[in-house]
């Protein structure tokens, strides 16, 4: 489980969930979204955060590139993965944007 990811507001990266452990043998992920929420204020932020809501799936990983962001904000990111046999799972982690000076 992920719980944190800092990066500066310049940066553009994958962030990769593995969700193997909690995935039964022959089950498989079959589609995956992911969102974002400013955490001062709750508003929607997903468009500023993330290049797509729509997760890059790769065996048991479910991954978001991350992008921009406002420098000393926080922000919580969720994925929802939909498995084989019709589970939905889910991971919440925390990104802070700071800016080195």
């Amino acid at each position: 489980m992920l719980n944190y990811v800092q990066k500066q507001s310049t940066e553009l990266f994958p962030v990769p969930i593995d969700f193997g452990a909690r995935i039964p043998s022959s089950v498989t992920i079959l589609t995956g979204t992911a969102a974002a929420i400013k955490m001062s204020d709750g508003t929607t932020a997903s468009s500023t955060v993330l290049v797509s809501t729509t997760l890059a799936i790769s065996g048991t990983e479910a991954a978001a590139t991350v992008k921009a962001g406002t420098d000393g904000e926080a922000y919580s990111i969720s994925y929802s993965v939909t498995l084989s046999n019709s589970a939905v799972l889910k991971e919440t982690f925390r990104m802070l944007v700071k800016d080195e000076i």
